[in-house]
């Protein structure tokens, strides 16, 4: 206890918002299946705002594809060849890029001050040595077999995929008619802006509730599909029950042997 009160709260904290930081990627962009519930996550945020995934005509007759308009962009721009994609550096300029999770929750992990596995300072303390550990342990992992940055690939899987539908609002809104201004905020807010200014939600997102932050933009974003779009949770209401019944009767008895075996949290309908 001595120790621990010789030591300023805000060194700790500051070591605390590291590891926390590094705890917060290792569940999501180093985890695949986050992934796949990340893309399903931003094709429903597209399908609420009613921004469109799948080809459509223009108003010229013209077929968009957007998806693919919005990859091919971000791929020019990351090929190395020196082109630049305008309407990627429009989005880079009015922050529409700015706002994903990694770019925010995880900013302040610095892989590059991280020491050898297993080395520890002389007179350190617990806790700065037990950090200390875990992030050298994570960046032998990050570094990867013959220096594939395993890790780091992830993260850029992660950012691409969401750029990639953030791009996709921005250019669609903008096709509608919006302000370079509005199209940016628009695309910020509906597929979920992680930089935050209110005091209070950045101090629970650093402690008690590390995933705030997704629940304290998402809320908005449900309440006002609600009002606006009704039949946005009608659909996905009839998706799912139409899922769990088709459970039924593809397994026949065993879906309600194996649902009665399940813990109550998990044993609900879809």
């Amino acid at each position: 206890m001595q120790k621990y009160q010789d030591v300023s709260s805000n060194a700790l904290y500051t070591q605390y918002k590291k590891l926390n930081s590094l705890w917060k990627v290792s569940k999501t962009a180093w985890n695949p299946t986050v992934h796949v519930n990340n893309i399903f996550g931003n094709v429903i945020l597209s399908d609420l705002s009613d921004v469109p995934i799948l080809p459509y005509r223009g108003e010229n007759g013209k077929i968009v594809n957007p998806l693919q308009e919005a990859w091919t962009a971000l791929r020019k721009n990351a090929n190395g060849t020196g082109y630049k994609s305008d309407v990627v550096e429009l989005a880079k300029r009015m922050g529409v890029m700015d706002a994903d999770f990694i770019q925010q929750e995880s900013r302040k992990f610095r892989f590059e001050d991280m020491e050898k596995i297993y080395t520890t300072k002389a007179n350190d303390s617990e806790w700065n040595t037990s950090i200390g550990l875990a992030t050298n342990i994570y960046r032998k992992i990050k570094k990867g077999i013959k220096e594939n940055k395993i890790t780091g690939t992830l993260e850029d899987w992660y950012r691409v995929e969401d750029h990639v539908f953030r791009l996709n609002a921005f250019m669609y809104r903008i096709r509608m008619g919006d302000s370079y201004e509005n199209a940016a905020l628009f695309a910020r807010k509906q597929f979920i802006d992680y930089d935050i200014d209110a005091p209070a939600i950045n101090h629970l997102r650093n402690t008690a509730t590390p995933f705030l932050s997704f629940t304290y933009r998402m809320v908005p974003i449900l309440a006002e599909t609600a009002i606006m779009r009704p039949t946005k949770f009608a659909k996905y209401a009839a998706l799912g029950y139409g899922l769990t019944n088709l459970e039924g009767y593809i397994g026949g008895e065993e879906a309600k042997i194996e649902r009665a075996l399940l813990p109550d949290y998990e044993a609900g309908n879809i």
